[in-house]
This record gives C-alpha cells, structure tokens and sequence, in this order.
C-alpha cells in the first residue's frame, strides 16, 4: 500500500510540512496575541484541516488517507467533548458514513508547543503536562481497544537553552509514564525544525505494557 510503513514517520512529515507552511503563510494568532509560539495545536489542527478540505494539502502519493478532528464509533467514552475526537487519523480509503476506531490505521494525539519549564519538570495546569498526560493514557486505551491500528502522541517541544533536550525529555516522560501506569512509548521520530522557534518535533508508539 505504502512506500513508508511507519505510522509515526508518515505523522511526522504531516506535521513538520504543515507547520512550516503555517508559519510561512504569516497567519497571527486571534486570541493571546502575546504567546511565545505563533500558533498552537488547536490552530495546526484547523490549518491541516482546512488544507485538506481545500485540496492544498495533500499527502505523498500510496499514502493512507489523512483525516483531521473525526469522531470514530467505539472510541474512548468523553473522547468527542473535545473539538473532533481523534486529533489526526490515517483509514485506508475515504470513509463512507461512520467509522469504527477497529477499522483506523493510526491515530496521532498532539501537544504543544510546550515553552521550556516543561523540561524543568513543570506539572501545573496551566503549561502541556498534565494535557500530554492525558494524550498518553487516551492513546493506551485506543491501543487496548484496538490494537490492530497504531496510536501515536506527537509533542512539539521548545527545549531549554544549552540543555540536553533528549535527557530533559526522558526525565520528564518517565514521571508522566508513572501517572499512566500501563503504557510505554517507543520512539518513532525525532527531527529539530531548524528556523521553526527551535521546536522539536517527537512522535512517540503508545503500547499498552
């Protein structure tokens, strides 16, 4: 079906394409104007989407279909009280009427950007700790529910100065790993977006343990 059969690679290219491109359109955030980052998850969310319906975007040729804020059937209960459900989604072909999260590819849960004091080991409510949490645990249960599909988290993380962002990084996920209590993550891609607000781009495997 697919020249790259990773799941996460494939999330990965979607993202860093789009968020150059989000950035390059000039597009200025309506809301918090003064945020250290251009945009959110939320605006990449809608920019993906709106790329999409409007044939701007597409991705690479033999690649599975991309759908962005969809409601799947059988997927977490509470899962649709935010935006669409599923943040990013790979099915085989277009769908006709509902989906089933048995019949997804790949789901791709994403947060970000987070500002450095994450790395410092920061779990207030008001920084991405405790929404990357809850990604996490969302996608292990996807991963139980259905395990015949692969389900990702991607982070866009915005490292602290002179730091080791892969050490920084681990610490903290290896606290939040704890909070989840039966999810690993295995790294699927790691690439620093050089002139993108010195973000990093991380996908991580959600497995059930």
């Amino acid at each position: 079906m697919s020249t790259c059969s990773d799941y996460g690679v494939m999330f990965a290219e979607i993202l860093d394409t789009n968020i150059r491109e989000l950035v390059k359109s000039g597009w200025k955030r309506g809301r918090n104007p003064g945020a250290p980052f251009v945009f959110g998850e939320n605006h990449l969310r809608k920019y993906v989407r709106s790329a999409l319906e409007n044939a701007h975007y597409t991705v690479p040729p033999g690649w599975p279909t991309l759908l962005v804020e969809r409601h799947v059937d059988g997927d977490l209960k509470g899962a649709e009280k935010r935006h669409g459900g599923v943040d990013y989604l790979m099915v085989q072909s277009p769908p006709v009427g509902r989906m089933r999260l048995a019949d997804v590819l790949a789901t791709c849960e994403v947060g970000g950007p987070t500002r450095p004091k994450l790395l410092d080991g920061s779990q207030r409510k008001r920084n991405w700790y405790p929404k990357i949490v809850a990604d996490i645990q969302k996608q292990c249960w996807r991963a139980h529910a259905a395990p015949n599909g692969k389900h990702y988290v991607a982070l866009l993380v915005r490292p602290r100065t002179g730091s080791d962002i892969r050490s920084d990084l681990a610490r903290v996920i290896e606290v939040m790993l704890r909070e989840v209590g039966d999810a690993e993550l295995l790294e699927s891609s790691w690439r620093e977006m050089k002139g993108v607000q010195d973000l990093n781009l991380v996908i991580f495997q959600v497995l059930p343990k």
